[in-house]
């Protein structure tokens, strides 16, 4: 897929779990996005966001210090229009339940195979929507 075909570009991925950013970002490299920021935290992710403007951040939910659903409201507050999908090995109901109220696009669950993610991303990546 050529960069020019996606309507996203530029990605932020935040988990703690450097495997998990790995895998990642290892995808988001084959569906040709061309800048890929990590972080291992939400304080970090939120702090980055003041100098770099992902159009889509992919969130764990399950992180130290601020959570994956504090660092989506901060997230929104400062950028309402950045898609937000979130990831997490919790599958629970009332966090992906929470998630969406807050602004969260998606959820994918951990652990998640690489094919399932590129069908899920593929189609965002390409529309923004």
């Amino acid at each position: 897929m050529a960069n020019t075909e996606l309507a996203i570009t530029e990605v932020m991925i935040v988990d703690d779990e450097q495997t998990v950013r790995m895998t990642l970002k290892a995808v988001l490299q084959r569906l040709g996005v061309i800048k890929i920021y990590e972080e291992k935290s939400g304080e970090k992710a939120v702090a980055q966001l003041k100098s770099v403007a992902p159009q889509l951040v992919l969130l764990d939910i399950n992180m130290e210090g601020m959570t994956g659903l504090e660092t989506l409201k901060a997230i929104k507050k400062e950028n309402k229009d950045i898609i937000v999908v979130m990831i997490s090995g919790d599958a629970v109901l009332d966090n992906i339940k929470k998630a969406l109220e807050l602004g969260a696009k998606d959820f994918i669950a951990k652990p998640f195979v690489p094919k399932k993610v590129v069908e899920r991303l593929s189609k965002l990546l390409k529309t923004g929507k």
